[in-house]
């Protein structure tokens, strides 16, 4: 059961999930804004 479980997978794993995540929030960081998915939008 995911009960009580953070976070979405976003059809990766683990190391590829957070290397998404840090290149989405570098991307966010320096430009100011990204053009995504509500998915990975919601997780950021």
């Amino acid at each position: 059961m995911r009960h009580r479980v953070a976070g979405r997978q976003l059809n990766r794993d683990t190391k590829q999930r957070q290397a998404l995540l840090k290149g989405l929030l570098r991307e966010l960081v320096t430009h100011g804004s990204i053009t995504t998915t509500s998915g990975r939008a919601k997780e950021i």
